[in-house]
């Protein structure tokens, strides 16, 4: 993917954060020392989109030929 770096504007997104970040030299530097990074660099910040417990409550899930959320 190192081909992106030469289409300007690049951005990468992170993978813990889910925000966009620009492919910079500090970037590219994160993505050299190791494949996975995180490429956000505030220590607090999280997924706003966050699942929570009561997310999975709500999933249904198929089990033999009927529908259950447990």
């Amino acid at each position: 993917m190192r081909y992106k770096s030469n289409l300007q504007p690049s951005y990468l997104l992170c993978p813990e954060t889910y925000t966009w970040h620009s492919l910079d030299a500090t970037i590219v530097a994160k993505l050299d020392a190791h494949k996975y990074s995180r490429l956000n660099d505030d220590a607090g910040a999280q997924d706003t989109n966050k699942t929570t417990e009561q997310d999975l409550r709500d999933v249904l899930l198929l089990v033999g030929r009927s529908y259950t959320t447990e």
